[in-house]
């Protein structure tokens, strides 16, 4: 079960989008943000190539997004804009982390 609310089983295809990924922001709508996400798989513990993927985008939280900057996202909502050193961090603490689950 989800660990605050119990109300999410987190598992498969759930603990992708439970995490916190990144994407590179293609096209921008009214509440949705296209993006090259690049997704996990847990029992293969490798992050997977790129895919088109549509985000849901608040303009309260992130006014200032553009065609070509990375976003975080969690629970396929845009969280924040990632600058490259935040970007790298994300991506190498993944990877960190996919290597643990692999030793299990």
């Amino acid at each position: 079960m989800g660990s605050v609310t119990g109300t999410a089983k987190i598992k498969g295809k759930t603990i992708d989008i439970c995490r916190v990924g990144w994407g590179r922001v293609k096209k921008i709508s009214n509440d949705y943000l296209l993006v090259d996400y690049y997704p996990i798989e847990i029992m293969k513990a490798k992050v997977c190539d790129k895919i088109e993927k549509d985000i849901c985008w608040d303009k309260l939280i992130l006014p200032n997004i553009k065609e070509n900057d990375w976003v975080s996202i969690h629970w396929n909502t845009a969280i924040e804009k990632l600058n490259k050193e935040k970007l790298n961090n994300l991506k190498k603490i993944t990877k960190k982390i996919l290597k643990l689950y692999a030793k299990k």
